[in-house]
This record gives C-alpha cells, structure tokens and sequence, in this order.
C-alpha cells in the first residue's frame, strides 16, 4: 500500500484555522485491491499475486524516478536557450543544442555551473524534503523551506515569487500574504512559478489535487495557477500510479473547476507543430498556462522521452520552465529506464536527486 505521512495541521484561511489532512493509511489509487491470503490463493495463487505487485513497485518506482530525474534534466538543459528566439538560437547554437555542455556560457547562463538546475527544480526540492521529514504535507515546513532557500542565493527566483518570500511574515501566513500579493496586482499575475515545482506533488500516493492547489498558493494565488498545478500533478500521478493516461476531456474537466481560461490552452497543446504554442512571445513568456501547453504537447507528440527534451528546449522562451515541466510529464509516462544516460550522468548535483527518489519511494511503499 502506498501511505503517506500521518495527520498534520496546516494553515489555510485568513482567519488562522487549521485543517488537518488525512493523507496517510489508505491505499493509493491505483494500487490492487488487498484480499486475504486465501482469497490470493483462490484467485490465481499467492505466489503470482507477488511477482505482479512486485512487478507494478517496480514500474512505480521507475517512474517516479523518471519524474524526478526528468524535472531536473529539462530544467538543466533548458537553461541554454532560456530567453532566446529563433534568431539567437541560430548564432549561439549553430548545431543545435543536445547536451549540457553545449550551453552557451553568455552573462546569464555563465552564472550556474554546466549540468546544474535552476530555481524550478530547487523549489521542487523545497517541498519534496519537507515532505521526506514530515512524512507528510505540512505547509508551514514547506514555506520555510522556500523562504530559506530564498534567503540564500536563488538564482533565477521569479519576480512574484520573490515579492512574496520576501515579506516578513511570510512564514506564519503564507497563503495570506500570496493572496494579498495576487489582489496587488489586480488579480493579473499568473507566472508559472507554481507550475514549475508541482511534479514532486504529483508522486503523492493520495490528496494529489488538495495538496497541489495549497501548494501553488504559497506563492501564486490565481485559479490558473491552481488549475496548471491540479493538471499537471493528477497527470503525473495517473501515469507514476496506476500506468493510466488521461484523456482530453478529463484533463479538460480539471480545468474548469479552476479557471475557463485554462482550455483554451489546452486545445493549443493539441497542435502537432510546437510552433503554434508561441512559446517565444514575449507578453506571455512566463505565463502559467503557455508553461502548461508546453508540457501537455510533450505528453500528447512526443516519441520519446529524448524528443520531447530536445522538441521544447529548441523551442525557447521560458525553456528551463518549460522543459521541467515537460520533461517531468515524460519521465512519469517513459520512466528513468528511457532516459539516456548521458543526461542522468551530467547532472553535477544528481545525489540531492537520489536523495529525493529514495524519500519519496519509501513515502509510496
């Protein structure tokens, strides 16, 4: 059985009331249903019941892997064409880009060491070993650990994310104070600085969608920050659990308990030609829902784990954003065992991640 954690308290409302979130002791969706041990004889015999739950641990385990590991990777690599058009990808990348250590090393990309993340996967670290010690969501440990990290050096932190960690009491009220930041800004900003963190949330055994909407409004309040975050984490949770796709009216579905804005961005991701996302504009580079078309297009056309990497990276725009996401969607849907491992090996911090996959995994046993 898949369990996580045990009962916490977590602040959720502007009036300091505590709601407790049962997410431990039940099974996972997904996972078979347990009769007695005569029953499994009865069935089809104990001994192949086994091998077939041994069998499902091991694909979930190869999957949440993938997912970890794929965040990371997309993220690494697309910090290369970060910011870039078509135009400066054609001077800077005269062969494309395909590995790290083609990264061009201009002012920007210069400052993270070849093979290091950005701040999408280091955020996604913040809540997964908040969750590791906990043994389960607690919120107030989660907003520590992005104000911590936000106190030391975050490069790359977002502008709205940096506008909420940086309020004194951000800690005691953090939900409170992502909100009044949202309201400041008449209910416009939707970056995709919630999306791009919500793939460890997905590797949840169970409240995937609860958990993920608190999550995002720690630092982005907007439903279509909410919305990005309930898709993306219920999709990878699908794929990480029970090997099971989601179709386009259930992802459809999801949206619109958030935002109705949200489907016109899916039906865009829909295109087989990444082209149609514009993912290079610049009035909505960094926009939620242009993050989230990015990644579903990855889960609809890409081949394989390989192609949808290097497809959304070579599509510039917020491509470290882009690619976390995308490539977290793909690495639930593929698995660590299709990543090449020249990219798994690059990645000069890849035993934080193995610290990450070994806490989580325990979390899902």
């Amino acid at each position: 059985m898949g369990i996580i954690g045990t009962y916490h308290k977590i602040r959720v409302d502007s009036h300091k009331k505590e709601q407790t979130y049962r997410v431990s002791n039940v099974p996972c969706q997904g996972q078979p249903k347990l009769y007695s041990e005569d029953i499994y004889k009865y069935l089809i015999g104990k001994e192949q019941i086994d091998l077939l739950y041994g069998y499902k641990m091991e694909s979930i385990i190869d999957r949440i892997k993938g997912t970890i590991y794929g965040q990371a990777i997309g993220d690494a690599l697309g910090l290369g064409t970060e910011g870039m058009t078509d135009e400066d990808m054609a001077w800077k990348y005269p062969n494309g880009i395909r590995y790290y250590s083609n990264i061009f090393q201009d002012r920007h990309r210069k400052r993270w060491k070849i093979g290091d993340w950005t701040d999408d996967t280091d955020m996604m670290l913040c809540i997964a070993n908040a969750v590791i010690k906990d043994k389960g969501v607690n919120l107030t440990s989660i907003a520590q650990n992005f104000k911590d990290w936000a106190n030391g050096e975050p490069m790359g932190i977002g502008e709205n994310t940096y506008k909420v960690l940086m309020i004194g009491d951000y800690v005691e009220h953090p939900i409170d104070i992502s909100k009044k930041v949202w309201e400041m800004s008449h209910q416009q900003s939707a970056a995709n600085g919630g999306v791009m963190r919500t793939s460890i949330v997905g590797l949840f055994p169970k409240a995937v969608e609860e958990c993920a909407v608190n999550i995002c409004r720690l630092t982005h309040y907007d439903p279509r920050c909410a919305g990005s975050c309930a898709i993306v984490s219920l999709l990878i949770h699908s794929l990480v659990y029970s090997n099971e796709k989601l179709s386009y009216h259930q992802i459809v579905d999801i949206g619109e308990r958030y935002d109705s804005r949200i489907r016109e961005y899916i039906d865009l991701s829909l295109n087989t030609d990444i082209r149609a996302l514009e993912l290079q504009d610049w009035d909505s580079v960094g926009y939620t829902l242009k993050t989230l078309s990015a990644g579903l297009w990855a889960y609809w056309n890409a081949k394989s784990f390989e192609d949808g990497l290097l497809s959304v990276v070579r599509a510039g725009g917020d491509a470290d954003t882009n690619a976390a996401v995308a490539c977290a969607i793909l690495g639930a849907k593929y698995g660590f065992s299709s990543i090449p491992h020249e990219y798994v090996d690059g990645l000069i911090y890849r035993e934080q991640l193995e610290e990450v996959v070994n806490g989580m995994i325990g979390l899902a046993k």
